[in-house]
């Protein structure tokens, strides 16, 4: 059974992780989008959007298991996830510079 101070760090990170992935959609998306296919401008409230579109789209493979796994692995996860993201911003920014 998960703590209330747990659920609310789980929902704080849940946000963070939203707000990190829907600003590298952004840029992404106003990198190459918009100078290969004339894509129109989306707002950040529109790369939000697109955020959790995506996140329905992902297998999410929830079992009792994976809901009972150790808190501190959860985070680390989150952390990793929060990495691989400035990582795909980095690796566009890189090519964005040779175009």
């Amino acid at each position: 059974m998960k703590t209330t101070g747990q659920l609310i760090i789980g929902f704080l990170f849940s946000v963070i992780g939203i707000l990190i992935q829907a600003f590298v959609i952004l840029k992404v998306w106003a990198w190459y989008l918009i100078p290969f296919f004339n894509a129109p401008e989306i707002p950040y409230l529109g790369a939000i959007g697109l955020t959790i579109f995506f996140s329905f789209l992902k297998n999410k493979n929830i079992t009792n298991e994976n809901i009972e796994r150790d808190w501190e692995e959860a985070l680390s996860l989150s952390v990793v996830g929060w990495v691989y993201d400035f990582l795909i911003l980095g690796l566009a920014a890189f090519f964005t510079m040779w175009m």
